[in-house]
């Protein structure tokens, strides 16, 4: 498609337009290779003056593992017709032994230390014209294969920008052709999420545990509604500049890799959504979004005894990560909010099923876990089957000294959390029970880790307040 003054500029807005002291700057739209030669032609807008036999600098600031690069310009064509120099216009940059670099929509060619702000806008405005104006997002799989998670992101990012733009936030505004292509960037951002070498989470240091992103608010109704919580993903290719933007007091970020087996990335996300409820990832920006099963399966147990079902609870996870991120409200709003959330957090307990930590031992050695301040009272003795021999096997369950001097029960919401406190190998076991059975005789400690934000901490006062009116029959 012809470069005409017609239809540039749409996405020139993105960037200010370098000064004289800068130097120059080219965002390549378009890439060609030429026959029988290594040289590569780059098509763009050029804002300064490159002239031949000028080097310039290549850089692709979405690429995770990117350098910078230096080349030779040994050609220009303005309008089809040969030049000697090219000044804030559009020109076709011939760059020697150009396919041993990595030039593809996006890239950027600039003088020596060129300020990293400019570079960035250059880039953006290069896929924003290079993918949306000229291409109309009509793109072949070499080039959404060409690009980075990153590239990826920003351009799904501007694709939306622009259709909100110049077509309206109604759905029923977009045509067929802009439905297939959102469909086709959410399948390849899906891939590439899932196949990049190592993307970085957002973690609250509260829980240990990836931030729960969600919104909690009144409606014009009067009706609180709490959006399905995200978790928030980076690139390598931004983490130090986007990381500035959050309190290193309360937030961290943990770097995921894919490993060898190429399945690090999506056993760490099956995690986060189906044992910690997570609904989806935000990739850099708020509005992309990806849903869970879009990237992974919901494990599927239809095919199993109830017995060999693992324990997991990611409804109440959910609300234990969200609740535990809370810092106390300052104002009757918030406190309405939060006391929303605490809702759904007893609802959920109400008919969970939790691993107990238990022992079976002849002789029996304790109750309690790794904590010294277990209390020994609460073991359960139980008969052994063989009446020839005279001996009784115990059963050992985790107890602790809890609030106002009463035992409490320490109870998991799935292996993970139990095996953050409790070995197999120490010889710990896990019984399965709900609240309801044990609040009779103990307090409730759920998950009791490192991380006590992470849990709860539930007595005969709070069940019968807060949790006895969600249960039904079947939850006892």
């Amino acid at each position: 498609m012809k470069r005409g003054a017609n239809k540039r500029g749409v996405f020139g807005d993105l960037i200010e337009k370098p000064g004289k002291t800068d130097g120059f700057f080219f965002g390549t739209e378009d890439v060609f290779e030429l026959k029988g030669s290594d040289d590569i032609v780059a098509v763009g807008l050029v804002m300064g003056k490159i002239k031949t036999g000028d080097t310039v600098y290549i850089t692709n600031p979405g690429d995770d593992d990117g350098k910078e690069e230096s080349g030779t310009v040994v050609g220009i064509e303005i309008n089809r017709m040969e030049a000697r120099a090219a000044k804030n216009s559009v020109a076709a940059l011939r760059i020697k032994d150009g396919k041993k670099y990595t030039l593809k929509t996006g890239t950027v060619l600039h003088q020596q230390k060129a300020p990293e702000k400019t570079i960035h806008d250059v880039y953006m405005m290069a896929l924003g014209e290079g993918f949306i104006t000229f291409k109309e997002m009509k793109l072949s799989q070499k080039e959404f294969e060409k690009m980075s998670l990153t590239d990826l992101v920003e351009l799904v990012n501007l694709y939306r920008l622009y259709l909100d733009n110049n077509k309206g936030p109604l759905a029923d505004t977009l045509t067929e052709h802009d439905r297939e292509i959102s469909e086709v960037m959410s399948s390849y951002l899906c891939k590439k999420l899932l196949l990049a070498k190592r993307i970085y989470v957002l973690i609250n240091k509260k829980t240990g545990e990836p931030h729960m992103l969600s919104v909690t608010y009144e409606n014009d109704n009067g009706e609180i509604i709490t959006t399905p919580p995200d978790i928030v993903v980076l690139t390598k290719a931004y983490i130090d500049e986007w990381s500035k933007r959050f309190d290193t007091y309360t937030y961290e970020f943990l770097e995921v890799e894919n490993g060898e087996n190429g399945r690090g990335i999506h056993d760490y996300l099956g995690e986060a959504f189906y044992l910690n409820g997570a609904c989806g990832v935000r990739i850099l920006y708020e509005n992309i979004v990806v849903v869970a099963e879009a990237l992974v399966r919901r494990p599927d147990y239809s095919n199993l005894p109830e017995v060999q079902v693992p324990v997991t609870n990611p409804d109440l996870e959910r609300w234990l990560l969200l609740t535990g991120q809370l810092d106390p409200p300052e104002t009757l709003s918030e406190d309405k909010l939060q006391k929303a959330l605490y809702s759904h957090l007893f609802k959920a307990l109400a008919s969970a099923k939790f691993i107990v930590p238990m022992k079976m031992s002849e002789e029996g050695d304790g109750t309690g876990g790794p904590d010294s301040s277990d209390n020994p009272d609460g073991t359960l003795k139980q008969s052994s089957p063989d009446k020839d021999q005279k001996k009784e096997t115990k059963m050992t369950i985790s107890i602790q000294k809890g609030k106002n001097k009463k035992d409490a029960v320490r109870m998991y919401t799935d292996w993970k959390r139990f095996h953050m406190a409790y070995k197999e190998e120490d010889g710990w076991k896990g019984l399965v029970e709900r609240i309801p059975n044990m609040i009779v005789t103990f307090d409730c400690a759920i998950n009791v880790t490192d991380y006590p934000k992470a849990g709860c901490y539930i007595d005969r006062i709070s069940f019968e307040a807060d949790i006895r009116k969600f249960m039904t029959e079947e939850n006892g």
